[in-house]
């Protein structure tokens, strides 16, 4: 199963949308994808998740780790989710950790500083 739908490139931006289960026979194909991407100084991601309908621990991690690669070159990373995965950002506390947004285009306006 693919994990990964596509990834797109705006102005300034990476979006990758992502779809089906985050679980641990799937997670290490996220990394693996975002290792691709050139991070390069000042990236921003965009991951798209709000096809993804079930995350489990391994999952978590492997957005933890995106996070902490996109973070190392001084980038940017936001995650656009549904009703469930917010449900499950707070009862694991890292709602606060993640730039959190309900539409794609709201993350790339807001992350890209477009107006």
């Amino acid at each position: 199963m693919d994990l990964v739908g596509s990834s797109e490139v705006r102005p300034g931006v990476v979006v990758v949308r992502v779809t089906g289960e985050l679980d641990m026979s799937t997670s290490p194909e996220l990394t693996r994808h975002v290792e691709g991407i050139d991070l390069s100084p000042g990236v921003t991601l965009v991951l798209d998740l709000s096809a993804v309908p079930f995350v489990d621990s391994s999952g978590l991690s492997s957005l933890v780790a995106v996070r902490a690669a996109t973070m190392d070159v001084d980038g940017r990373l936001g995650l656009v989710i549904g009703d469930r995965m917010m449900k499950l950002l707070r009862m694991t506390h890292l709602d606060g950790v993640f730039a959190l947004y309900d539409t794609v285009d709201a993350a790339v306006d807001d992350l890209a500083g477009v107006c």
